[in-house]
């Protein structure tokens, strides 16, 4: 892991606002609800933040629990939705930026033209592809976020990682950013498996998450977009492991938060098998 010192605010990976606020956690009335939360001083340090301030905005960690896909895919539908002209606005950290642009080259160096991304939000990273010369195509959750990337001239559709609409082998590359954290430790080698099912035999699959020092699930998120979203934060060693299941993991590298946070970043490229079973 890269070291840096955390300070007291910065951004999340998606360039959303983390800022830490001295306030105690105390429940507050919200949408006829008595769930909603303003966290304690050390939940926001485990809280990648959207909004630009935590006065104004309901947090809610934990409010309540979705077991079904059905229930969690309607919820990050809902949040994405109303948040996605917002996301759109702030910058990708250096961090990310970095990793893309190297991921960029290697498919550069080996040639390759064409690229899926899994879960585009509203279009930051496809743009840089497209920008950098690539054919990409892409898909999102939220139909908000799917809009925004066709205005701005990119091929994407609505749809689910679980249930990739794409042709076995039809890309040369996948990238995937922030998706993967949302989807449920049972349901994680099916959406693995459909990144590596949409791409040629010995493709590079470039996944980026966060993590934590060991595996749990939790849910979080600014009441004002929407219901909390569930999370899969899962160890390094379970990631990987994970990963290895479907091909070769071909670098994995982390970094912290910029803010004071027990969460890390994980980057992985996973190098897809030559043969396909």
């Amino acid at each position: 892991m890269r070291g840096r010192q955390p300070g007291l605010s910065g951004t999340d990976h998606d360039g959303c606002a983390l800022q830490r606020r001295h306030v105690r956690g105390t429940h507050i009335h919200a949408n006829g609800v008595d769930n909603a939360v303003i966290p304690a001083e050390r939940d926001l340090e485990t809280f990648p933040r959207f909004a630009p301030s935590l006065l104004g905005h309901r947090w809610w960690k934990d409010a309540h629990v979705t077991s079904t896909r059905a229930e969690r895919e309607a919820d990050l539908r809902t949040y994405y939705d109303n948040e996605a002209r917002d996301r759109r606005a702030n910058h990708l950290p250096a961090d990310r930026l970095e990793h893309r642009d190297t991921f960029v080259t290697l498919l550069q160096q080996e040639g390759r033209s064409s690229i899926v991304e899994v879960g585009t939000g509203p279009g930051r990273d496809s743009i840089a592809f497209r920008d950098s010369g690539f054919a990409i195509r892409g898909i999102d959750l939220a139909p908000a976020s799917v809009a925004l990337c066709v205005e701005a001239g990119l091929d994407v559709r609505t749809g689910s990682v679980l249930e990739l609409p794409f042709e076995t082998g039809e890309f040369e590359a996948a990238y995937t950013a922030s998706t993967l954290l949302h989807i449920a430790d049972d349901d994680l080698d099916t959406a693995i498996s459909e990144l590596v099912r949409v791409v040629r035999p010995g493709a590079p699959v470039a996944i980026g998450v966060w993590g934590a020092e060991t595996t749990r699930e939790q849910h979080w998120g600014d009441a004002s977009y929407g219901p909390p979203r569930f999370f899969a934060l899962r160890s390094d060693d379970d990631l990987r492991a994970a990963l290895g299941r479907h091909g070769i993991v071909e670098s994995f590298e982390t970094w912290p938060a910029e803010a004071q946070s027990d969460l890390h970043y994980q980057w992985a490229v996973l190098r897809t098998q030559i043969e396909r079973d």
